[in-house]
């Protein structure tokens, strides 16, 4: 299938390449099958390119290249529906936005990602040690 994106112009999909969101994403039900594509200007950087609806994409980046100490608890519950094998096996990425000049996290809703099914989760943990903007250091241009 041939794609047309507001961020990457049109690109081609293979159904192998789909990550689904079966619930998809918090306030956002009706996206669920997602592209996830390295930035072009930075290693950090991935973009969560919606194909339901292809003018949206997220920012996100890995949750270890974000210089915290963060840690989530991966709840039995997440591990069925991600059909995960063990709990280590799941990529958490953190949704990243432009905060006037600096760059957050979303430390309060992670995505958990099953890479070798292709499905994910967004999840909203209740940890108030965690914030929805979460200021970080990324060596990334979000536009």
């Amino acid at each position: 299938m041939r794609l047309a994106t507001r961020r990457f112009g049109e690109i081609d999909v293979e159904e192998d390449d789909l990550l689904t969101f079966p619930e998809g994403l918090v306030g956002l039900s009706r996206h669920k099958r997602f592209l996830l594509l390295q930035d072009p200007e930075s290693k950090q950087l991935l973009w969560l390119q919606s194909v339901d609806f292809p003018e949206f994409t997220l920012a996100t980046v890995p949750s270890q290249q974000v210089q915290l100490n963060y840690h989530i608890d991966v709840h039995p519950e997440e591990i069925r529906c991600l059909k995960l094998d063990n709990k280590s096996e799941a990529v958490v990425l953190l949704i990243l936005n432009r905060v006037n000049e600096q760059f957050a996290v979303n430390l309060k809703g992670p995505l958990l990602l099953n890479p070798h099914r292709m499905l994910g989760k967004q999840v909203v943990l209740n940890d108030p040690d965690y914030e929805v903007r979460n200021l970080v250091a990324i060596d990334a241009t979000v536009t």
